[in-house]
C-alpha cells in the first residue's frame, strides 16, 4: 500500500517539522514525567495540567529522532482532547526500561 505509507510518512514529517504543544508548564501545578532511551538517546518530557480528572493543558519537550518527536507531538494532541476519569497523575518517575529502541532518523 504505497499510498498509505506515503500518508503516514507525511503525517510523521508534518509533526516533526511543526510539533504541536511544544514547551513547558510550571510545576506545580502541572505534573511532569521524563523519559530517556539510552539505546538511541531520545529524550521526552511531558507536562500535564489536570483539573478535576480533566487534562486542561499539555506540553512536550525533548530531543531525538523524527519518529520519537512526532509521536510526542501526536500524543500531546490526543491528550489535549482528553476529558476522562481515567486520567491519573503519575505515581512515579518512568524509567528508561519503559522505553523501546527506535530507528535513528
Amino acid at each position: 500500500m504505497p499510498g498509505l505509507e506515503d500518508l503516514y510518512r507525511e503525517i510523521i514529517l508534518d509533526h516533526y517539522r511543526t510539533p504541536r504543544n511544544r514547551g513547558e508548564l510550571p510545576t506545580p501545578p502541572a505534573s511532569v514525567a521524563q523519559g530517556h532511551n539510552p539505546l538511541c538517546g531520545d529524550e521526552i518530557t511531558v507536562y500535564l495540567q489536570i483539573d478535576a480528572d480533566t487534562v486542561t493543558d499539555v506540553k512536550v519537550g525533548g530531543q531525538g529522532c523524527s519518529i520519537s518527536q512526532s509521536s510526542a507531538s501526536m500524543m500531546s494532541q490526543r491528550a489535549a482532547l482528553t476529558v476522562t476519569r481515567r486520567t491519573r497523575r503519575p505515581k512515579s518517575k518512568p524509567t528508561s526500561a519503559t522505553w523501546k529502541p527506535c530507528a535513528a532518523s
